[in-house]
């Protein structure tokens, strides 16, 4: 029940402890978001809440699933706060039951738009990762699929788009991108997939090594997109124009989740974690 913050320039690492809301319960986040203010969003996972940090503060405030909708396997492991400030609502996914909640930041509100379902198969949605736009519309990446579902924040209205390779590419993560495009990674298809929202096209690019298990992706401002492997030790740079990969050479297998790029400068870094070898990594390409 932490969250980590280090300093790039001397390395030093400062810990925030995340509150305890629901005793006797599993402890410990998984996503991470920054707001447009930068302010770290987390779910907390089976402690049924998010929480936001403020930076300026230094504190936390949480929000927990309303009592009557709170079950013993309640995991809110996935919210969206890139668009919050158009409206002032989060949108969040609750595991059990794969429903999806928006919190009236208002009002401290939850409303619960139930779990959307393939319309071909009326299977749930497998959402494993949910990522909001300019005008807070959310995507969701199913998992257990290849379906991408975006519900609009004015209307709730859903529409749903296939991943061309299959429907079983196991979209996950990524994120919307500054031009409004959503980039994910296809963890079983093994590629980078986008979809633009203008066309409501999906492209997909195939990453050379095989079987590597891109867990997330992430596209730069400077026409490149990233993602890494689950399962080797490299890293995968897409020049979008041209559609060629460079893959880098880490020193050990990392096991990368999440990726996230520095554009602020051309070349652009790219920055892991490496799950199993307790560290972060940054890798700077010359070119």
């Amino acid at each position: 029940m932490f969250l980590g913050k280090m300093d790039t320039k001397s390395g030093k690492v400062t810990q925030y402890p995340i509150p305890v809301v629901k005793d006797g319960w599993p402890l410990g986040s998984l996503d991470l978001e920054l707001d447009a203010d930068d302010n770290p969003w987390l779910g907390v996972m089976y402690q049924s809440a998010i929480a936001k940090f403020d930076r300026e503060t230094e504190t936390f405030k949480i929000w927990s699933t309303p009592k009557e909708w709170d079950t013993a396997g309640g995991q809110l492991g996935h919210l969206a706060v890139a668009g919050t400030k158009v409206d002032n609502k989060v949108w969040i996914k609750n595991s059990d039951g794969t429903n999806i909640y928006r919190l009236d930041l208002n009002t401290d509100k939850f409303e619960n738009l139930g779990a959307p379902k393939d319309p071909q198969t009326g299977k749930k949605i497998g959402t494993y990762g949910l990522h909001s736009d300019a005008e807070n519309n959310v995507y969701l990446l199913d998992f257990s699929a290849g379906n991408i579902v975006k519900i609009d924040a004015k209307t709730k209205a859903q529409s749903f788009f296939v991943t061309p390779l299959s429907n079983s590419t196991t979209p996950r993560r990524g994120r919307v991108s500054a031009d409004g495009k959503l980039w994910f990674a296809e963890y079983r298809g093994m590629a980078i997939g986008m979809f633009d929202p203008k066309t409501e096209k999906i492209q997909e690019w195939v990453v050379p090594s095989p079987w590597s298990a891109p867990y997330d992706a992430v596209a730069s401002r400077n026409g490149k997109a990233w993602t890494g492997s689950m399962s080797t030790d490299l890293v995968s740079r897409l020049d979008v124009k041209t559609g060629v990969y460079t893959e880098y050479m880490l020193p050990r297998p990392t096991n990368i989740r999440r990726v996230f790029v520095d554009d602020r400068r051309d070349p652009e870094a790219l920055w892991i974690g490496s799950n199993h070898g307790a560290s972060i990594i940054k890798v700077e390409p010359f070119d």
